[in-house]
This record gives C-alpha cells, structure tokens and sequence, in this order.
C-alpha cells in the first residue's frame, strides 16, 4: 500500500517543511522511507534502495559538502523514487542553487526539514497512515465484493458502511473497470512470481486511485483477477473520455489497461447490473466490436442488444445473409467477410479499407465484386450485413 508524497506533506511533522524543487512531482507514490547514511560507499547503501522509498538524508553526513546531494541525484536515476528530503539548519543551513536547479531539471522533488523534527516521528507518521489506508482498501474491497458477488448481502449493513466511506445516497452510481490487459502473457514472459504480479496490480490500482484522488472524485476500489473495480459517482464518470487523456501512460511491456463503465443506478441493488454492463464494454472492445475509445456502456448502441439477448435468439438472426461469404472464406481460405466488414465500417470506401487492410485499393474492388457474386451490398440491407456481421464475430469468440 502507498501513499503519495502530497498527503505527506500535511502531516504534523511537516509543518515546517519547504518544497525546493519538483513542484509538479508532488503525487508520486510513497511506500516506505530509506535513510542514505553511508556516503564514503553510497553506490553500497543504495543495493539496499527499492522504487517508491522517500529517501531521507541526515546534514552531518554532508556537512560542508552539500553539492553531493547532486550524486546522489545522478545515482537515484535508476529507481523510481518520489523525493528526496533533506534535514538542515544544523550540518547545513542552506541546499546551493545550481543542486536545487538539477533537481528542478530532473522534477524530482527535494524537500527541506528543519533537524529539529525527529526522525522517528516523521517514520511513525508516515508508516500509520499507510496502515490507516491499507485497512480503508480492505474496508473497501470488503463491500464491494458483497454488493457485487454475494446475492445474499445485507443491503441495510452495506449501507451504512457505505455511508461511513462519504457515499453520497442522493447521487446517481455506476461501477467502473479497469482490465489489466496481457497480465498473464507479461507473467510468465518475465517469470514473476504471485508476490510481484500482486505488486503489480497494487500498482496499476494505486496509480488510479492517485489520479481519482487528485481529481477531486468520491470512489470505493478494489482488485478483482485482472481487473481493478470502481464505485463511482455519475459525475466523476460523465465525461470520462477527456479524464482518460489525463490518465499517466500505462502501455509499458505489452501491458495496457482497457475500460468499461456501466449505466447510472440509485439502488445499491443494481450495481450488479452495472458491474456486468461495465464488464460487457470491455468484452466488446476485445471482440472488436467497437473502438477503444469508447467506455460508456450506453455508448454501444446496437449493439447494447448483443449483451441482452439470449444466445438462441442471436444465432437465429445470423447468418441469414453472410452465410455465402463464410463459406466461401472457408473453402477458399480468404478473407472476404473481413474485407466486407471494414469496407462497410468505413462508408463503404474503396481507399479507407485499403489503406486499413494494407492493400491496393484494385484488391479491395476485386474482393467486393466477388462478395456481390455472392450476396448483394447495396443501400438497403447495408446495416442488416454489417450486424450479421458483428454478431457472428461475437458468437465465435
């Protein structure tokens, strides 16, 4: 569990604290503090470093010296630490300017604490509220996990525990997910072990969290599998397409993260309903049926009905008129009904598919005149086609 640099900041033992350098940094994530105590073998003290540990440094140990705090900058580029706080007023009275300036160029946030403020205290401080938030999530993840997957949850009890964490009851909800996409291939491809692939998560779920924090938005959250759940307030996902763009870049090693949002209840009782809409989104972005860019189950349109009819119904509508091209495609081993969905994707444009599928336009002609030998496209059954189509690729997959 970690907690970011700013709520820090407002503790007590930070009173007097000055923010020197890396004012925009000031939300990365904390989960532990270091102390670099060892300066004649720093390169040693710093095998004991790991990412997101606030590193400490005690004035006497640079006393009359204080340009080696840019080493320990150069030395730190490795890691991903949150900041580095520096005791004065005692060995040193003042951090030099140009070692102010390198950390300003690196945005990393240096910080100034008066000797005076014990370090125990500070250590003490930092490590309850970290334990306070880590029982908040569980406390979290507790409700959510009853409200979503129990069928027999006390709505009453729920409530009120929700009411405990500013669940506002006069607001519309809905449930947001966030799938952690190729976890498992990025796994085994890098041999994580169960501890690392849940440092992972805690990561990708602590990094939201962060972004939600910082926006102002009231949530609950938990991880699930692969995924990571949100409990959210209509506002705080009424334009969430412009949130994404705010969104710090999570595609790193073939990891990416996909989102699905589910229609707005007032009833504790239908955030189930919203959990599974928000789930179908995702679904229907991994069966290509829809952009990435849309999150919105109420933004699915048509194809809303492909998650609320029954399989036998579905496979009565197809594949009256795209039978002929499948099996075609089948014998022939082509790929006509992929030409014949991106021709129709994109109006029906000879350039567009082309430019899309990676081929001459004259191909694309070629393969559309052989699908009207086959079956006729024209004006009027243009959007029967394409919904055979979308309804086939959902019952394959």
């Amino acid at each position: 569990m970690q907690i970011s640099l700013s709520e820090i900041l407002k503790f007590d033992t930070f009173k007097q604290a000055q923010v020197l350098a890396g004012f925009d940094n000031l939300d990365k994530a904390v989960s532990f503090n270091f102390v670099i105590d060892s300066f004649p073998d720093l390169q040693e003290t710093l095998t004991w470093l790991r990412d997101d540990v606030l590193v400490f440094v005690f004035g006497h140990y640079i006393a009359n010296q204080p340009g080696k705090l840019a080493e320990i900058l150069e030395m730190l580029e490795d890691f991903k630490i949150p900041g580095v706080i520096v005791y004065v007023n005692k060995y040193i009275k003042e951090i030099p300017g140009p070692v102010i300036r390198a950390f300003q160029e690196a945005n990393m946030p240096l910080i100034t604490i008066p000797w005076q403020v014990k370090y125990l205290d500070v250590s003490n401080e930092i490590f309850s509220a970290i334990a306070r938030k880590q029982l908040q999530v569980q406390e979290q993840s507790d409700i959510l996990s009853q409200l979503l997957f129990d069928p027999h949850f006390d709505c009453q009890d729920n409530y009120l525990r929700l009411l405990q964490l500013n669940y506002a009851d006069d607001v519309a909800h809905c449930i947001m997910v966030a799938k952690i996409n190729n976890l498992k291939h990025h796994a085994r491809n890098h041999n994580l072990s169960e501890t690392a692939i849940i440092e992972l998560k805690e990561h990708f779920h602590s990094t939201l969290r962060g972004h939600f924090l910082l926006n102002g938005f009231n949530f609950i959250s938990m991880i699930h599998g692969d995924t990571i759940i949100f409990l959210m307030e209509k506002q705080a996902t009424s334009d969430f397409n412009s949130q994404m763009a705010l969104l710090p870049e999570f595609t790193q090693d073939g990891l990416s993260l996909d989102f699905g949002i589910g229609m707005d209840v007032f009833k504790l009782e239908e955030l189930a309903v919203s959990y599974s809409q928000a789930k179908n989104v995702i679904d229907a972005k991994n069966r290509k049926l829809i952009g990435h860019d849309i999150c919105h189950f109420g933004n699915l349109g048509i194809f809303q009905i492909l998650y609320t009819t029954d399989i036998a119904t579905l496979k009565q509508l197809y594949p009256n008129k795209i039978r002929p091209v499948i099996e075609y495609d089948n014998t022939h081993n082509s790929n006509l009904l992929d030409t014949l969905e991106v021709y129709l994707d994109n109006k029906n444009s000879l350039a567009a598919a082309a430019k899309i599928m990676y081929v001459h336009k004259n191909t694309i002609l070629y393969r559309i005149d052989k699908i009207n030998s086959l079956i006729e496209i024209n004006n009027f059954n243009i959007f029967n086609l394409l919904y055979e189509i979308k309804i086939y690729r959902y019952l394959l997959s």
